[in-house]
């Protein structure tokens, strides 16, 4: 298996992907109806402006953290996928502000 540089960055809400891109969730809508939300990308080096995972994150009465969404990109599931552990490297960068 390779290793693939990569970024978790906070995302705008018109950068969050929706259902209309293949996406199971709505993150852009999703995210403005949460207080104390933040909406987070995982995108690769190679390929910045391709969102290969999304996370919403929020603190629920901003202290109790809470990872509200997360969901790999529609073309890294299944026989499809092009990368492994999208997934929890957002768990574990949730669980990482966690602390913080």
């Amino acid at each position: 298996m390779e290793e693939v540089a990569a970024l978790i960055k906070k995302g705008k809400v018109a950068e969050l992907p929706s259902i209309q891109q293949g996406w199971r969730f709505n993150f852009d809508k999703e995210l403005k109806r949460l207080p104390n939300a933040t909406g987070y990308l995982l995108i690769t080096e190679e390929t910045p402006s391709v969102i290969e995972g999304c996370m919403i994150f929020q603190l629920i009465d901003k202290k109790e953290p809470y990872m509200a969404f997360v969901e790999v990109a529609p073309h890294n599931r299944k026989d499809k996928k092009k990368y492994d552990r999208v997934a929890g490297c957002l768990i574990a960068y949730a669980y990482q502000l966690s602390l913080i």
